[in-house]
């Protein structure tokens, strides 16, 4: 069998055990996504993903969302499909490039309504959200099985079909719907040329997240990034005239 590695992303500025390469293959003429632990601490964290796939379908049945097929299991890798098509945040930044601001907020409107589909429930504080996310109070509705990596860069259209291509953060015990669009909207914002745009046209607002909810959520993002790291500092962070604050927290 022939592969050839065209492109390799390396989450590494983790914990340990949460350290992977992401990769797109081509082997034998077509192409798959290869999620491959860094270290063998990250092998329970792979084999999740197996088990995310089959939750995130069912959480999701209801719907048209889907989780982006797995394709084949390996010792130390799981491969997945590959979606040549454009994703949801390439669509939203094209039509923002061309003025067509209605085009938009459709795009984010419909992914949010097929979410806001799937079964809910009132949410309560556990343990396991405080030991992840920080004792922070919130109420609103919540999913059975959440998947916080819905950021429109992970989300293809595929005719009425959202596929999820990437479903490494899902969690068994109930996180605010709001917390997760408001994370998408953030994560959209953060990494593309939107600012302007949110702030012209009160993004979160239009939604139904007030200011001290986007604080929460802040604070719950905050506290997850410093779950993923636990104790790792990188390097970069001991290069001179730096001084290495994230080591210390």
């Amino acid at each position: 069998m022939n592969e050839k590695i065209i492109y390799a992303k390396y989450s590494n500025e983790r914990a340990q055990e949460f350290s992977i390469c992401t990769q797109i293959i081509k082997k034998d003429g077509f192409h798959l996504v290869r999620k491959k632990m860094l270290s063998s601490e990250a092998l329970n964290h792979i084999r999740k993903l197996q088990k995310n796939e089959t939750r995130i379908n069912q959480q999701f049945k209801s719907t048209n969302i889907l989780a982006n097929k797995i394709i084949n299991i390996n010792k130390d890798s799981i491969d997945f499909e590959y979606i040549g098509s454009e994703n949801l945040e390439i669509l939203i930044n094209k039509n923002i490039n061309i003025g067509k601001i209605e085009n938009v907020f459709c795009i984010i409107d419909d992914f949010f309504y097929e979410l806001e589909k799937s079964p809910q429930n009132e949410f309560r504080k556990t343990k396991d959200f405080i030991t992840i996310f920080g004792d922070v109070d919130c109420n609103g509705k919540t999913m059975k099985f959440s998947n916080i990596d819905m950021s429109f860069q992970n989300i293809f259209k595929r005719n009425e079909a959202y596929i999820i291509v990437d479903y490494e953060w899902c969690f068994d015990f109930p996180i605010p719907v709001k917390f997760i669009e408001w994370r998408i909207l953030h994560l959209l914002i953060t990494t593309t040329n939107m600012k302007l745009f949110a702030q012209n046209y009160n993004i979160f607002g239009r939604y139904g997240i007030n200011i001290d909810e986007q604080k929460k959520y802040s604070a719950m993002q905050n506290n997850f990034y410093l779950y993923v790291k636990k104790d790792f500092c990188p390097l970069r962070f001991f290069v001179k005239n730096k001084h290495p604050i994230d080591c210390l927290l």
